[in-house]
């Protein structure tokens, strides 16, 4: 097993982090931020996720001999530097929004607050696991709103760019909304309900598909779900009907049966309507094959007779949009508020050491703003500071915490973020943050002017 996730960083982090060292800059007081500059596919709002690994992976980063040899092999870092991250322990302060937490461009989602050399070091795996983590557990959620609260498992873990990836999107999509997962580590892990069925090749290794049934059903009883669409799916129903009757006989019930392609709003009403009339009324119908939220919304709009969704490629990968293009920012350097600008307005960052206040009439958010840490405004505070001196505190959410609050957090929202079409929340920017904008975009051109 490799031991080295502290250098899970891009080299230019280091490079800078030796350049601070040398100019005895390493130990000056800073602030990044961590925010999202777009929502994936012209959506409406992102899911936080990610963020406990990061807590856990910054409390136990340090340099052990073996990766402060093989930095030395690079011919890039000078013996004094490589002697100081020897010692290296980060004790910076972490503020965050929860896990599960609804954000919107703009908005830390995490703010590092301490010295420059340890709050550099960071950027590349606080990016590497929000944005990967974010981006799938919003997708889950766009999947799972357009679902009409019927279940959806994630079968993504075959299709992932990679192993650790599928974890961490069974991990994201569980947060986002999805209820069960098909990949037994994740369940392992996480503590993810695990579900699966059967595949094409039970029912081809044996001489027909009613005897297969049969023989799955001898086995897992009550938990049958029955895949029918091996050969042909109406031929494949009329099978699972007389292997459910055959299992009333034995004293069991058929769970259900799962249709994998074909027109599944046409095959979902032909299944429903030959169950019925068999009598086998509480026999589920599941949905899967290339299924996305578009697709699952169509079906949900034409009342097709589906009760649950399987999901894989589509959600694991955020097919559409395969990157939050998350970034992280210095906003305060020595207490001073510090800002990029750009011709392009998506560029621009805000400067300060800010909060995010949510504001909400009755039990509705109505919207949010983007403010100084010290400004005076009413509403619920995003960012709570859930590691002080490089030590967790006050952080002891579960997987399954991130899940119900996000949950609870969109009922929150007025039902029109959660469609498909474009209809944004407002977020708005403080009085002070404004004049901070202002006065740093005029001093910064200025400067330019005289140079």
């Amino acid at each position: 097993m490799f031991n080295d996730e502290e250098l899970l960083v891009d080299l230019y982090e280091l490079t800078m982090a030796q350049g601070y060292f040398k100019l005895n800059k390493h130990r000056e007081e800073v602030v990044f931020d961590m925010f999202i500059r777009d929502i994936p596919e012209d959506g409406k709002y992102v899911v936080a996720a990610g963020i406990s690994g990061v807590l856990n992976y910054l409390q136990n980063f340090s340099f052990d001999k073996e990766n402060i040899e093989y930095l030395r092999t690079l011919n890039l870092f000078e013996d004094d530097f490589l002697d100081f991250l020897k010692n290296f322990e980060f004790d910076c302060d972490v503020y965050s929004v929860r896990e599960g937490e609804i954000v919107f461009p703009e908005e830390p989602i995490l703010k590092v607050a301490g010295k420059r050399l340890q709050a550099q070091l960071i950027e590349t795996y606080v990016l590497n696991q929000i944005n990967f983590q974010s981006l799938i557990a919003t997708k889950a959620s766009r999947i799972s709103d357009m679902s009409n609260s019927k279940l959806v498992a994630d079968f993504g873990l075959r299709r992932a760019h990679s192993e650790s990836a599928g974890l961490k999107a069974s991990r994201a999509s569980y947060i986002g909304g999805v209820d069960s997962t098909s990949n037994v580590l994740a369940g392992k892990r996480y503590g993810i309900p695990v579900t699966g069925t059967m595949a094409h090749s039970w029912i081809m290794g044996f001489e027909n598909e009613l005897k297969s049934f049969k023989e799955y059903a001898k086995i897992y009883k009550n938990d049958t779900v029955l895949l029918i669409d091996t050969y042909d799916t109406i031929e494949g129903c009329k099978n699972a009907i007389t292997t459910g009757k055959w299992m009333e006989e034995n004293g069991w019930s058929l769970k259900g049966i799962r249709l994998d392609s074909g027109n599944l709003i046409k095959l979902s009403k032909t299944c429903r309507k030959m169950l019925d009339e068999a009598n086998l009324k509480n026999v589920k119908i599941l949905a899967s094959g290339d299924l996305n939220e578009y697709k699952i919304k169509k079906i949900e709009e034409s009342n097709a007779f589906i009760d649950g969704y399987g999901v894989g490629t589509e959600m694991v990968t955020a097919k559409r949009d395969a990157a939050l293009g998350g970034v992280y920012k210095l906003q305060e350097d020595r207490k001073q508020p510090v800002m990029k600008l750009s011709s392009s307005e998506k560029k621009r960052t805000l400067p300060g050491n800010k909060q995010v206040y949510r504001i909400k009439m009755g039990n509705i958010y109505k919207k949010d703003i983007i403010g100084l840490a010290n400004d005076e405004v009413s509403g619920d505070k995003l960012l709570n500071c859930y590691m002080r001196d490089g030590n967790i505190q006050n952080y002891t959410y579960t997987i399954k915490d991130a899940r119900r609050y996000c949950q609870k957090q969109k009922r929150m929202f007025e039902d029109k973020i959660k469609g498909l079409k474009n209809q944004d929340y407002k977020v708005e920017i403080s009085r002070n943050l404004k004049k901070v904008v202002d006065d740093l975009t005029k001093r910064i051109k200025e400067s330019l002017q005289k140079s």
